[in-house]
């Protein structure tokens, strides 16, 4: 079984300033892409994406968009790429901007080639895009670090016939 992390790019600081006060909430990661692969042993990272009214991609997790443009997270998924051991979960954060969801999974399967992508669905779980893979999975969603230092652990011994486990806070391992 291999560890993903939840909501990956959480480590981000947030974009806007009114939601510092409650940049907590969504949180889910302390340490950024490299540090999950090289230190906590990721292989799976959870990409989670929307478009704004000016048709440009922004990272985000539950109406929360992190200070990230395009071109850093193309560097991010090409060191992730030459790696070529990684998953990645692509996710539509809300049901608009469809067509241009499915034409970023496409842009990202063409230009990643050793990345296995899963995923393609909105929020709700509703498919948009279909990939190629299709990994059995579980998924927690500890909201807060104290859950996820005294559960992550618990769950990698539960969950041995999984193919990935997506935690939160994976330096609570």
């Amino acid at each position: 079984m291999l560890i993903m992390s939840h909501k990956s790019w959480s480590y981000l600081p947030v974009n806007t300033w009114w939601m510092r006060p409650f940049s907590f909430i969504n949180k889910k990661q302390e340490v950024d892409i490299k540090e999950q692969y090289n230190r906590f042993k990721v292989r799976g990272f959870d990409l989670t994406v929307r478009f704004n009214n000016k048709n440009q991609l922004l990272l985000c997790n539950n109406r929360t968009d992190y200070k990230y443009d395009s071109e850093q997270l193309l560097n991010d998924l090409s060191w992730i790429d030459s790696r070529t051991d990684c998953y990645v979960r692509v996710t539509l954060e809300d049901n608009k901007n469809k067509d241009r969801f499915i034409e970023f999974c496409k842009m990202l399967e063409s230009n990643f080639k050793h990345i296995k992508f899963f995923g393609g669905c909105d929020y709700y779980n509703e498919p948009i895009y279909y990939f190629e893979h299709f990994p059995n999975y579980v998924e927690s969603n500890f909201t807060t670090k104290s859950s996820a230092k005294s559960h992550n652990s618990i769950l990698k011994s539960t969950f041995k016939d999984k193919d990935i486990l997506i935690l939160s806070f994976v330096n609570y391992v």
